[in-house]
């Protein structure tokens, strides 16, 4: 997608002074670009992205980063995806991930390009929604920012499912859009996940059935 700021100030041959005023500019652009990525945040963290069916908790990991691209800089992100999904049954999900953001690293339309989605896996024995989104700015010409290309941001974010809170049917469908391509792994997750499934389902109809004490009293009147 591009690199960070100090691989960018290291392809910079320019005098001293030159080269300060372009890193200023620099800045300025990575901010705004981390000012939008925080303000997507915020937008999923209030349910104004995605599907908000899946209810959420925790978030128990994150990685967002804006990289800026020269001529000749690297744009291969390959390593950050495999280490944020790491585990079993992600195969599918990096998959997933790695082509949207091929898709938008390999955008040359010029302006600003966008793309979000979330997935719902199976991790360390509990149901994690991973909310991803990409944005991509595209310059008219080199020279308008100094000897950039473009810029581009990531933002990648997992929560912990709160299972007890959603509704059975629209947490089965979501693990049966599994993105495994292996049949196997896909069929093991599902299994796996389903079991987990089943018990929250009898534990919801068992809390169902507790009533509490303002309950028993107005029975008895």
């Amino acid at each position: 997608m591009g690199s960070p700021l100090s691989k960018v100030r290291e392809a910079i041959q320019e005098t001293e002074k030159d080269r300060e005023q372009k890193m200023e500019r620099l800045q300025i652009l990575e901010k705004m670009v981390n000012g939008h990525l925080k303000e997507k945040k915020s937008l999923i963290l209030n349910g104004q992205r995605g599907d908000q069916e899946i209810h959420i908790g925790t978030i128990v990991k994150e990685f967002m980063d804006v990289a800026i691209s020269i001529k000749s800089a690297p744009k291969n992100v390959d390593q950050v995806v495999d280490s944020f999904f790491s585990g079993n049954f992600l195969e599918g999900a990096k998959k997933l991930v790695k082509l949207a953001v091929s898709a938008i690293a390999e955008n040359i339309a010029i302006g600003e390009h966008e793309q979000s989605t979330f997935l719902i896996t199976w991790e360390n024995n509990a149901l994690i929604r991973s909310d991803l989104y990409i944005y991509r700015w595209n310059f008219s010409a080199l020279g308008v920012i100094d000897d950039c290309e473009s810029v581009s941001g990531i933002l990648m974010m997992k929560r912990v499912v709160d299972i007890l809170q959603v509704d059975i049917q629209v947490l089965t469908w979501a693990i049966s859009c599994s993105k495994e391509d292996d049949p196997t792994e896909q069929q093991k997750q599902i299994a796996t996940a389903m079991d987990m499934i089943t018990k929250v389902a009898k534990l919801k109809k068992d809390i169902s059935k507790v009533e509490t004490p303002k309950d028993s009293e107005d029975k008895l009147e």
